[in-house]
Formats: structure tokens, sequence, C-alpha cells
């Protein structure tokens, strides 16, 4: 008997650390999850979701975004109704407006400096469009979702790390509510603080939404490089998708 109660006393101590070691390795930066519908879930351990959050912008609602965007400016909406502007500040410290922007198409993307996986490699994916885009007209931007920690001071030198051209990758920074707005109003992506959806967005140099790519993919990534380039050729501005509004409505609350 006592034999018995210390191999159960064994096991649920080898339990209770083993579940303690998965908790002290859970790997960091997770990101949300996309189901096959569509869906974002927010997961802690990298495989079950804990919280559906509103799916992130599809390619079939691009046109749509992209017209309540205008149609916002048509009706005059404040920032409060609706986001179609943002201005952030950048790691040397200057502001950096959608404004600013015009006219020349960019890249965007959310990661935090902290993250030791996920938002490594997607700066990575941002390194190598650095190298084949290099003195074209298009800026890579990457916008933190941990502000409290990622100072203009902190992303200067985590920007070092991937030889980050300080004209063409603006690392951007500021409050962490206004971030989540300019992640779901103006790109149509959820984002909260530390976590974020693991996608570029391409947009125009008129702030029109070209399309999303999931960088992990590598049919998605080839064809991201395809539009950069295929916007570039087109001088920036791209053709399709300026939907007529019709009935097009945007409200705030």
């Amino acid at each position: 008997m006592q034999r018995f109660v210390t191999i159960v006393i064994t096991v649920l101590v080898f339990a209770a650390g083993f579940s303690f070691w998965k908790l002290a390795n859970r790997p960091a930066g997770i990101a949300y999850q996309q189901d096959s519908s569509g869906n974002l879930s927010r997961s802690t351990d990298g495989k079950t979701p804990v919280s559906v959050v509103p799916s992130d912008l599809s390619t079939r609602d691009i046109s749509l975004h992209n017209a309540m965007r205008r149609k916002a400016d048509e009706q005059g909406l404040t920032d409060e109704q609706f986001f179609r502007e943002f201005e952030l500040i950048e790691r040397s410290g200057k502001k950096v407006s959608s404004q600013d922007l015009r006219g020349m198409p960019y890249i965007v993307g959310f990661f935090y400096t902290t993250c030791p996986s996920i938002c490594v490699k997607q700066n990575e994916k941002v390194q190598q469009l650095q190298t084949i885009f290099s003195g074209r007209d298009i800026r890579l931007l990457g916008i933190s979702c941990d502000p409290e920690i990622d100072t203009p001071t902190k992303l200067t030198e985590y920007a070092k790390r991937f030889d980050a051209d300080k004209d063409q990758w603006l690392f951007l920074t500021g409050e962490m509510d206004y971030i989540r707005r300019v992640g779901s109003e103006m790109f149509g992506l959820a984002v909260e603080r530390r976590f974020h959806a693991e996608k570029f967005l391409l947009v125009d140099g008129e702030g029109d939404i070209v399309g999303n790519y999931a960088w992990g993919d590598p049919v998605q990534w080839q064809l991201l490089q395809a539009d950069i380039e295929g916007l570039l050729q087109a001088g920036g501005i791209f053709p399709g998708r300026k939907e007529p509004l019709g009935e097009v409505g945007v409200t705030g609350s």
C-alpha cells in the first residue's frame, strides 16, 4: 500500500512539474490563429483557442473596407467615429502619419520587440523584402503592439538587428488603444497587446488596401512579392478594387 501511495505521489509530482515546465517554456509571441472560416482565435499554448475575435479582413472584403474609408471621408466623420488616417511615433522620435505615406505604397505588419519567436521570423521576412526591393519606391512599416515597452529608443536598438534602412523601413509606436483601432479600423486586423495576426498588408499610394498575406505561407509569400512588383510597375496606385461607393454606409457610435 505504501509503495502504491509513493507511486501515485511521484506521478502527481511529475505531472505538476511537467505542467509548470510547459507553462514556463510556452512559445512567446503566439499570434492570433486563423481557422478555415477566417475567424481568428487567441491561443495560450499555441494549439487551444481560448477566445474568438472578429475575423481579419478577407480578400473579398477589401473593396468594401476601402469603400467604407472613402465614404467616411465623404461624410466627414471624425476619428472618434471611424479611423481612416493614423499618426504614430517612429523610432527616430518623429511623428509619421498615413498622410505622409501618400503617393508611395507600403507593407504593414504588427509585432513587438520582446517576442523571441514569431515576430523575429516576421521581421526576417521584412528584411528579405528590404533586400529584394532595395532602392524602390515602397516603404516597410512595423507597428508595435506592446507600445509601453517599445519606446523609440527600444525600437532603434531592435531595428539594428535587421539592418533596417532608416528611410525605407519604419518602426512605429504609440498608445495601445489607438494602435488597436488602427489595426481594426484601418487595416481590418485584430490587434491586442502582444497579440497580432501573422499577416502583411499591402497598401497602395492612395491608402487603399491591395491585399493581405500570411507571410508563413509559401504561396502567399510569393504572391505578395509579385503584387508588390506589379504595384510598383503601375506607379504605386492599384487600378482594381475601386468599387463605386453605392449604398455603403458608415456610421459612428
